[in-house]
């Protein structure tokens, strides 16, 4: 069962005083204002409690009074735009409290004429949060405009059109163009060629068919003739729904770093080719050395097999000795190039320890007799006699080692032994030593015992000789 239809409002209530004065004092804020005194005539109940004012007071206040920075002028500019909009005009003001306090407000203002007297009949719209929020926005959005201006690199950001919304003032010196001559035009506008207009605009429907972060570098020409290698990350704009709405693009001047990563390319390959260079120079100085040396070793051994006196025979012997070890350098040098590669391997053949130890003994014998020295090895009993491995690099290591100790030793006992730390069927761990009766160091001499290419006592360069 439906309702019975609520009554026709009566169409005589519009002109019924005591209706059109209770709507009056129920709505929203409202005070009439003679036009040509300026004071107050008429206020309804929210007007005086917006203003905090009782009624007879604010009647007896004239609209300067309530209205901050109202002149007798300003009714007459509020007249004009009532009569040129050929109705309401509305503006912004601010209304001073009963208790001194300024609220910020919207003023509506209607023109009522009888005769020769005049009345604006004001509504009123505290909007003192609204302009709050606003003045907030405002400074955010200046505090935010002073940070990307002060950021060097260029930033630009446009619609999905490509029409720029906005720039910093690094892009304004590189187009040459004011942001108000960049905004609302198109990269062709401001482009100083129609191939980087038209790079844009690829680069646009890449992004629109791909919304991705994408980087490029190109070659800029600034507004002031300058040259510059930018490298441009465009990154897209969305919406808080996540729809694509436009492009951001932010370029770094990158012409100093790609400049200093070309002077390190070229001092590489400088460098590399002077490695190659001195490689090459050592592997040819190898080879003229290896000449002789080939003969040295071939006569010492055809010497050997004539009839010789047991001192040639031994003098031979070491002169052959000492030739192969030479040769053995000379076969290093021509590694060096390996070296440098990382691909030296050693070598792995089978040999007698005792030929290595010997070899050692006979090229250091002389200067230890010399020098009244006595040599002495020490192998252990655990000690394989047969290994495999590169006795090269092991007698090379044991003499460097042996003519060391024989330096700096005066009187004494140069002391070469082997031990074996550690044995199996296949594979031996051997602990090789060196022992001198030497100078001696001092605990913080030993400190820098294996830095390269130091002494202990730079008076030992001049006494006894070498670097290290």
């Amino acid at each position: 069962m439906t309702p019975p239809p609520a009554p026709p409002f009566p169409a005589h209530a519009a002109d019924d005083p005591a209706f059109l004065r209770l709507v009056l004092e129920n709505s929203g804020p409202m005070f009439w204002v003679d036009r040509e005194s300026g004071c107050i005539t008429y206020a309804n109940p929210a007007a005086c409690r917006d203003l905090g004012y009782a009624r007879d007071e604010l009647l007896a206040l004239r609209l300067n009074q309530v209205a901050v920075g109202f002149h007798a002028e300003d009714a007459h500019a509020i007249s004009e735009r009532i009569r040129a909009n050929g109705g309401p005009a509305s503006f912004k003001s601010q209304h001073r409290r009963k208790d001194g306090s300024v609220r910020d407000v919207e003023i509506t203002a209607h023109l009522a004429e009888y005769g020769n007297s005049a009345m604006y009949i004001c509504a009123v719209k505290d909007i003192t949060e609204q302009r709050r929020a606003e003045l907030g926005f405002e400074a955010h959005r200046a505090t935010l405009t002073a940070v990307v201006d002060s950021i060097p690199d260029p930033i630009s950001y446009r619609d999905m059109h490509g029409v720029y919304l906005g720039c910093n003032q690094a892009f304004v010196e590189m187009v040459g163009r004011s942001v108000e001559a960049v905004v609302g035009r198109k990269p062709r506008d401001i482009a100083p060629t129609p191939e980087v207009a038209d790079w844009v605009e690829a680069l646009d429907d890449q992004m629109r068919a791909n919304p991705q972060r994408s980087t490029h570098e190109n070659w800029v020409q600034y507004s002031d003739g300058r040259r510059v290698l930018h490298e441009t990350v465009r990154t897209p704009l969305r919406d808080s729904d996540g729809r694509l709405i436009g492009i951001l693009g932010i370029a770094r001047d990158i012409t100093a770093r790609k400049q200093t990563e070309d002077e390190v390319r070229q001092a590489k390959e400088a460098a590399e080719e002077a490695t190659r260079m001195k490689s090459d120079f050592l592997a040819n100085m190898s080879h003229e050395i290896r000449t002789p040396m080939n003969a040295i070793i071939g006569l010492s051994h055809l010497a050997l097999k004539t009839a010789l006196t047991p001192r040639q025979r031994d003098y031979i012997l070491k002169v052959e000795s000492a030739g192969q070890h030479l040769l053995g350098v000379v076969n290093d040098i021509l590694d060096f190039s390996k070296v440098e590669a990382g691909k030296l391997d050693l070598e792995t053949t089978e040999f007698e320890l005792a030929r290595v130890l010997d070899s050692t003994g006979n090229l250091i014998a002389e200067k230890c007799h010399a020098k009244g020295l006595e040599l002495v090895f020490e192998v252990a009993p655990d000690v394989p006699r047969r290994l495999v491995g590169d006795p090269l690099r092991v007698g090379q290591i044991l003499l460097n080692y042996a003519n060391n100790a024989v330096k700096f030793t005066e009187q004494g006992e140069i002391r070469i032994s082997v031990r074996a730390s550690h044995c199996t069927e296949r594979e031996v761990l051997l602990h090789f030593r060196v022992q001198d009766t030497g100078i001696g160091l001092t605990p913080e001499q030993s400190a820098r015992l294996f830095q390269s290419f130091s002494q202990a006592d730079t008076s030992t360069t001049r006494k006894f000789g070498g670097t290290g």
